[in-house]
């Protein structure tokens, strides 16, 4: 700790020095004349800047002085903050490692799991990689990987992560990541899948999903759209696309279709939308605006009656809910916003994508009533718009689904078994071209 010794002291003995020299100041001139004072001031100046001076020599020396013993180490010193984190046998600062261009989520073991102090052990995967350990020695600036089997983590598929920007209509650019096994050019007739959620300042959820790398290794590129709502660029993003602001969500998620559309990433005939919970609000308002931009949608628990669960203040949530949502009770403006995307109250006779819905019995989050009352009311709009077009030009149908499933919560079933048989016995996602 000499290092942070040297610099307390110094950093008093300025301090003492300054203090000093104001009590001076004062007393000089209220006692004596002009000119003593004019020269009394030059000399406090002075001894000011030589202060000031050697404080810099001092912190520019023990800087050096890191820089040359730990070269691979990146000290923080804060010099408009006057602070230094110097210790002499350990140095505190903020090490970057640089992670793997598909790294999406980082999970750190439990406390006590690691070996030795010293180092911090922790996964890191993505929805189409296994989760694979690193090891970061920050005394020696090391952040080491690999599997158990010795291989690199590269080697384990033959994928390619893309960060894409899609420009929303404000200006905003929201971030896209792609996954797929074939060049962008060549994923013109891919099927898509997009995950969206947006809501409560929560990530997208980003961990390996063993059905999300059988999806990617049948063809498909995966998509993952980090629309306004949700926390991945900190507290304002979530704050923009809050009560008021919900409206931007669905902006950005159309921003983003558009934008792997514009590049050459599969069509609205190939593209199929998923979401769970919250995450359906914007996909389900999106439906109701512009149904041709999907094939396709799976909601997996979703709310889809916004309005209807946030005027029932004997539900479980809603009370809680009115910070993310609004409270269309006691404010009509809330009201109006919840109003104009509301999923359950837009839908509108109109040819829709073909949708699964998942629903709980035993989800204390999402009442069924409105999964229950959205498909009815969706599955009449269709029926009605298809009684109006001749027979000569009507298409098929889409498909409208509701799987009840007894006893599951909110998150739906955890085995691998079960997420398997949900989505093989529901493939109204596989989309062919037309």
């Amino acid at each position: 700790m000499c290092g942070v010794y040297i610099y307390i002291c110094v950093c008093i003995y300025v301090c003492v020095c300054v203090c000093v020299c104001i009590y001076i100041y004062i007393y000089i001139y209220i006692c004596v004349g002009v000119y003593i004072y004019v020269c009394v001031c030059v000399y406090i100046y002075i001894y000011i800047c030589v202060c000031v001076c050697i404080y810099i020599y001092i912190y520019i020396y023990i800087y050096i002085y890191i820089y040359i013993k730990f070269p691979k180490r990146h000290a923080i010193i804060h010099i408009s903050s006057f602070y230094v984190f110097i210790s002499y046998t350990h140095i505190l600062y903020f090490y970057t490692p640089k992670l793997p261009s598909w790294a999406c989520a980082i999970q750190t073991k439990k406390p006590g799991m690691a070996d030795q102090h010293s180092v911090l052990e922790f996964l890191i995967s993505s929805p189409v990689h296994f989760p694979v350990p690193y090891c970061l020695y920050p005394e020696d600036g090391l952040l080491l990987s690999g599997t158990e089997d010795g291989s690199s983590p590269e080697k384990q598929g033959n994928y390619t992560t893309t960060r894409l920007e899609a420009c929303n209509q404000d200006g905003t650019l929201v971030p896209v990541t792609l996954f797929h096994s074939l060049p962008v050019e060549a994923l013109s007739q891919a099927p898509l899948l997009v995950h969206v959620y947006g809501a409560y300042g929560r990530d997208l959820n980003m961990d390996f999903c063993p059905e999300k790398r059988l999806l990617l290794e049948q063809g498909w590129a995966l998509a993952y759209c980090h629309i306004r709502g949700g926390g991945e660029r900190g507290l304002s993003w979530q704050r923009q696309a809050r009560v008021e602001g919900k409206q931007r969500g669905v902006e950005d998620l159309q921003a983003c279709l558009h934008h792997l559309f514009s590049l050459g990433v599969s069509s609205p005939q190939l593209t199929a939308l998923t979401a769970c919970s919250a995450g359906a609000v914007p996909v389900g308002a999106l439906c109701n605006r512009h149904p041709h931009m999907m094939r396709a949608v799976t909601l997996q628990a979703p709310f889809l009656d916004v309005l209807g669960t946030m005027e029932n203040p004997s539900l479980p949530l809603t009370l809680e809910d009115r910070e993310e949502w609004g409270d269309p009770v006691g404010n009509p403006k809330h009201r109006l916003t919840i109003s104009s995307y509301c999923p359950l109250h837009n839908i509108t006779p109109q040819r829709y994508p073909s949708i699964l819905l998942t629903a709980y019995s035993g989800d204390a989050r999402v009442p069924l009533a409105g999964v229950l009352k959205y498909t009815e009311q969706l599955k009449s709009a269709i029926h009605t718009h298809f009684t109006k077009i001749p027979k000569s030009e009507c298409e098929p149908a889409p498909n409208i689904v509701l799987n009840i499933q007894p006893g599951a919560n909110h998150l739906g079933p955890q085995d691998l078994q079960l997420m398997l048989e949900e989505v093989m016995h529901y493939k109204i996602v596989r989309v062919k071209g037309t």
